[in-house]
């Protein structure tokens, strides 16, 4: 339940905003598609229920300049590892997106932390607030939570996924 808090709290609707379509991220050298990457498994019916669109884009591909991405609310991803092909373009091209008015969901890895200095993955991640430090975890117990929005202990408190 909580992907689908995280979500509902990242890309919930401003008054006005009438933007339904969500660009989500996936990398087929993970082999995956569309038709099998995470997202599709486990966020797109989270997504329906939100009113949102999801749309496929392999970040394999060129990634969609300004123009492209104007008819976009935010950007999910969920990469499975931490290699990207042109993992530096992928950062300044996330840290343009906050700056147009687009929510950032990241969910699972951060997907292009491969042999990548600090520097641009920090570039990408700044404008969301977040800071790398050069590691990734999944272990709970090293996690610590610096800031968090009321409204993601709705069901529950983070406490006991962080135990």
């Amino acid at each position: 339940m909580i992907p689908a808090l995280l979500l509902a709290c990242a890309l919930q609707a401003s008054a006005g905003d009438d933007k339904r379509e969500v660009l989500c991220l996936y990398d087929s050298t993970e082999n995956r598609s569309a038709a099998i990457c995470e997202i599709h498994l486990y966020v797109e019916t989270v997504l329906n229920y939100l009113g949102l669109i999801p749309v496929y884009f392999d970040v394999n591909q060129p990634l969609p300049d300004d123009a492209a991405m104007a008819r976009y609310r935010g950007v999910l991803s969920w990469f499975v590892d931490t290699r990207m092909k042109n993992s530096r373009a992928y950062w300044k091209w996330i840290a343009r997106q906050p700056a147009a008015g687009r929510k950032i969901v990241i969910m699972k890895s951060l997907g292009a932390t491969y042999e990548v200095p600090a520097e641009f993955i920090n570039e990408g991640l700044r404008p969301l607030g977040l800071t790398y430090h050069g590691h990734e975890t999944e272990n709970v117990s090293v996690i610590e939570i610096v800031k968090k929005d009321p409204v993601v202990e709705y069901e529950r408190t983070l406490d006991r996924e962080l135990a």
